[in-house]
């Protein structure tokens, strides 16, 4: 009787630890939903990129050279708040300068395209905006939520 009992209290458990331990895991459906929308079948526009376009890049490396610097000062033991302020200044402005570029460079790409190209081409930007948005809200919900009933199941384990 007892070994029956002890038997049983185990299965119970071991049901239990399963479904924590599948808990971790991603359910299929979470990767029905595409990326990012398909593209489209032929492509009538031919511009390049933004990081092809050399101006870009030397305001990027810039951008990334004052943030290693601004880190650099921040790292030291020694904190003077006359350069790190500049220096927060100064990168600031760069960041400023790199979005004006990216700004610039759908601009002058827009200006090339016809009507229908520019509706389907920042369309489909904006799409794929929208659902990084979605996405990212959905994995924080999903984290917390997943947190929440891994605490309140240990909770009324032990305590209930």
């Amino acid at each position: 009787m007892k070994s029956k009992l002890i038997l049983i209290i185990l299965l119970i458990s071991l049901a239990f630890n399963i479904g924590v331990i599948l808990r971790f895991f991603p359910k299929q459906t979470d990767r029905d939903v595409p990326i990012m929308p398909e593209p489209p079948a032929q492509r009538t526009f031919t511009g390049r990129g933004v990081f092809h376009n050399e101006e870009f890049r030397t305001i990027r490396i810039n951008n990334i050279n004052l943030r290693m610097l601004y880190f650099a000062e921040l790292a030291k033991p020694e904190i003077n708040k006359e350069i790190i302020s500049d220096l927060a200044i100064k990168l600031i402005e760069s960041q400023s300068n790199l979005d004006r570029a990216v700004l610039n460079h759908y601009l002058e790409n827009r200006l090339q395209m016809t009507d229908e190209e520019a509706a389907e081409y920042f369309t489909r930007f904006k799409q794929s905006y929208e659902y990084r948005g979605r996405r990212s809200r959905e994995n924080n919900r999903n984290r917390s939520n997943e947190w929440k009933n891994i605490v309140l199941f240990y909770y009324y384990l032990f305590y209930v």
